[in-house]
């Protein structure tokens, strides 16, 4: 959160021409961990804003606050046993907070279309419940050597997507994410077998991007011209 807030007055008092342009937008949010079905995919919506410089340059700093939510539930027979030797929860449902920051590259940054990558560091809070609505109690399972148990952990967060401008003060911008975590607690059950790995979210945003002032011009439209040619039909008799 310090690091969001640090950024932001930097970003908008930068004296360069370049504006800044703001985003708001949707996310289809998935979780991977313990309690995830490799058969089934369970998509939840959440919500992002960004904030960014609007410039001719491929590379630029990104700055992104999301949020929302994801249900899931123990798909095995016998549940695991906690540390006090009841069955964790069969049910789980986790709320979740993230900020990063991130270096965005353009391809082709005077362009209509912009493909792009991006890469960062930031933060993440969670906080898992019952079916009940009851806060789970942490460390409930073991856990793989280095796991976080803590509920803000930093996070990782790489992608690409592509941004369709509209105008120079509007454009679309449509992404990938993937979001590394050091925690196997999103779930609240750290699992300790072969197969474990720390938790992880993954993401697809849709925003639409406002410059605060004209960005850069739109290279014009290329407009094929086809001249008409007159055929002199002549008819012998």
């Amino acid at each position: 959160m310090l690091l969001s807030l640090g950024v932001l007055p930097s970003l908008l008092a930068q004296k360069q021409r370049d504006p800044v342009k703001f985003g708001l937008g949707l996310t289809a949010n998935h979780y991977l961990g313990d309690y995830s079905d490799p058969n089934y995919i369970r998509i939840y919506s959440g919500g992002a804003f960004s904030l960014q410089k609007a410039s001719r340059r491929n590379v630029n700093l990104h700055l992104r606050v999301g949020f929302g939510r994801f249900a899931d539930q123990f798909e095995g027979e016998e549940l695991p046993l906690g540390s006090d030797g009841l069955p964790l929860p069969r049910f789980v449902e986790t709320n979740f907070l993230h900020g990063e920051l991130a270096l965005t590259y353009r391809f082709f940054p005077q362009k209509r279309f912009q493909p792009f990558v991006h890469g960062g560091f930031g933060w993440l809070y969670f906080n898992p419940k019952d079916l009940d609505g009851r806060k789970l109690i942490r460390n409930q399972a073991p856990t793989s050597q280095g796991a976080s148990t803590n509920t803000i952990v930093p996070q990782l967060p790489i992608g690409l997507g592509f941004e369709v401008r509209l105008n120079q003060l509007i454009s679309i911008e449509t992404s990938y994410s993937y979001r590394f975590t050091p925690t196997d607690y999103l779930d609240n059950y750290g699992q300790s077998d072969a197969i474990n790995s720390f938790d992880a979210l993954q993401s697809i945003n849709i925003s639409f991007m406002f410059s605060i002032g004209k960005g850069p011009e739109l290279p014009p439209k290329k407009v094929k011209s086809k001249e008409k040619e007159d055929i002199e039909i002549i008819i012998e008799d």
